[in-house]
């Protein structure tokens, strides 16, 4: 019985040639995972910087809506001041016909507390 026998180290010689492959493969797997993750921060960095843009866009038109209403209040409180003073008030009573009081008089009671619990 004749079997033929297999050549010593032809294992190992189909292996030494099957390694310059996964070592290759793998040289270029590790810059391509790098590159990818490059990628993605850079599209990160892309979207927060958009969004924090629009945020401060929006912050700006808010900031000059507070202006705009703090200004209407100020304007507010002094028409409020122009209507309570007493010379304005002064031609109101006048034009409403009112006259000043002699005598007042206050109904009393005859009980001391002003409200019963």
């Amino acid at each position: 019985m004749n079997t033929p026998r297999r050549q010593k180290g032809t294992y190992q010689k189909s292996r030494a040639m099957a390694m310059p492959a996964q070592q290759s493969l793998q040289g270029v797997m590790v810059p391509l995972v790098l590159l990818g993750t490059l990628a993605l921060l850079v599209i990160a960095y892309v979207v927060l910087m958009n969004a924090m843009t629009q945020k401060s866009f929006e912050l700006k038109k808010l900031g000059g809506l507070v202006s705009g209403l703090e200004h209407d209040g100020k304007r507010l409180e002094v028409d409020l001041a122009q209507h309570e003073s007493m010379t304005n008030l002064a031609d109101r009573i006048a034009t409403l016909g009112m006259v000043p009081t002699e005598k007042v008089d206050y109904v009393n009671t005859g009980v001391d507390a002003v409200a019963l619990r």
